[in-house]
């Protein structure tokens, strides 16, 4: 089965709860629709960053968002809490 590498953008409330919906996903789908994989967390600040990676069990943490949007890794980015699409010049794998 393919792996899914997901990168969080964003890690405030909602964020973190999209961190552990992704890590639980097994116990709540028999088999999991992928083995997942979170690969990066983006926040404002540096030092939030890495606090970001270490409580969310990501590959790596960032405050720059296109350096993580830039990993090959990454299948599915999220941003949470916002409703549009992303900014211009963004992509969404």
């Amino acid at each position: 089965m393919k792996q899914l590498g997901v990168a969080v953008i964003g890690y405030g409330f909602i964020g973190k709860v999209h961190a552990y919906a992704y890590r639980n996903l097994p116990f709540y789908y028999d088999p999991a629709p992928a083995p997942i994989r979170l690969v990066g967390v983006c926040t404002s600040r540096p030092e939030m960053a890495e606090k970001a990676r270490y409580e969310g069990g990501f590959e790596t943490g960032t405050a720059n968002p296109q350096a993580l949007i830039e990993r090959p890794e990454g299948g599915l980015w999220r941003r949470p809490g916002s409703p549009g699409p992303f900014p211009q010049g963004w992509r969404q794998g």
